[in-house]
């Protein structure tokens, strides 16, 4: 998970926190916010066991979307962090990068990628 999904789960864990503050300061409400507690320590207890989890290049590969060879080498530039050993690597499902896909323009009607745009437009010449 990039750093800016994990700072806005992080964000919306802490503006929880403040609203069960208010429940009990404002409205009285302590069993409202303990029960809103409650869900905030699940959740962070929930993404923290899955964010920990260990995987291998080839599931990591499909999890982000990147090839197994490249984050082989993101390993081996220290870009990643290796949690396995040296020939049997493995990697935190938290430090796996996430691939974004491009954007298409359904708009003006081409929904090809821009990749796909450049192999049609080298094609059609």
């Amino acid at each position: 998970m990039y750093s800016s999904q994990l700072q806005g789960v992080t964000a919306l864990l802490e503006r929880w926190r403040e609203e069960a503050e208010r429940l009990t300061v404002r409205y009285s409400a302590s069993t409202l916010a303990a029960l809103t507690t409650t869900h905030i320590s699940e959740l962070e207890s929930a993404f923290n066991v899955d964010m920990n989890e260990t995987m291998g290049l080839r599931e990591a590969a499909t999890y982000g979307g990147y090839t197994a060879d490249h984050l082989g080498r993101m390993i081996s530039n220290g870009t990643l962090l290796n949690v396995g050993r040296k020939h049997a690597p493995k990697v935190r499902r938290g430090d796996v990068p996430i691939k974004t896909l491009p954007l298409r323009n359904e708009s003006s009607g081409n929904t090809h990628s821009p990749r796909k745009r450049i192999v049609l437009a080298a094609r059609t010449g």
